[in-house]
């Protein structure tokens, strides 16, 4: 199994994340701490769902659990 780094949709969603806060930098005071902190906290959620749906450990229980239906 891959790493998560190691993984294209992991890169190009910190691709997507360095982006994101690059231009939330430009944007007006009120959306800055706003819409901006809101999408790069989205952002980093989907890095953090990639991780986990990548972790044997999340596999195995997932395995285990449609094995119990």
């Amino acid at each position: 199994m891959a790493l998560s780094y190691d993984l294209p949709i992991y890169r190009d969603t910190m691709k997507l994340l360095s982006l994101t806060i690059e231009k939330a930098k430009c944007y007006p005071r009120f959306y800055r701490y706003t819409v901006g902190e809101k999408m790069v906290n989205i952002n980093l959620e989907l890095l953090s769902l990639i991780y986990r749906a990548n972790s044997s450990y999340e596999k195995s229980m997932m395995f285990k659990l449609l094995n119990k239906i």
